[in-house]
């Protein structure tokens, strides 16, 4: 177990807060399909069964040591919270996440998405607007620069 422990504090690192500490942790820890598995204490509401992840007791007890090394504030209540409220009790919606703006809903979504550049260069184009003048025309053949001609 020490060797796992200090493995997982070198990928983690330190002088992180608790809960960031927590979120990395869990990343390389777990997958978002094997946390849907799971709830703190085994109870689904639907019909789907769920183990209890309290129930884990050597992977919390690594899983503590590590956040512990990050932030010496950590402590049993706050994995508990963790867990129950941060990543378990929201395992499907960070699987399966909802689409923020639909091109139905919001049209100008889709030129945020392209960026703005190309809207620009296609204004450009169709204005015929040169945005690179060439230093050449506006110098002389000498090198000197050209007086308007009136």
């Amino acid at each position: 177990m020490k060797k796992v422990v200090m493995n997982l504090r070198k990928i983690i690192g330190s002088g992180h807060s608790w809960r960031n500490a927590c979120y990395k942790l869990s990343s390389v820890l777990f997958t978002k399909e094997l946390l849907t598995h799971f709830s703190w204490t085994g109870v689904s509401r639907t019909k789907n069964t769920k183990l209890p992840f309290q129930k884990l007791h050597n992977i919390l007890g690594i899983f503590y040591h590590v956040v512990k090394y990050c932030d010496g504030s950590f402590n049993y209540a706050h994995r508990e919270t963790f867990f129950r409220d941060g990543i378990l009790k929201h395992a499907n919606t960070r699987l399966n996440p909802k689409k923020k703006n639909d091109k139905e809903n919001n049209p100008d979504q889709e030129n945020i998405r392209r960026g703005r550049d190309d809207i620009l260069i296609e204004d450009i184009i169709i204005c015929n607007v040169d945005v690179n003048p060439v230093e050449e025309e506006l110098m002389g053949d000498d090198g000197e620069q050209q007086e308007e001609e009136n």
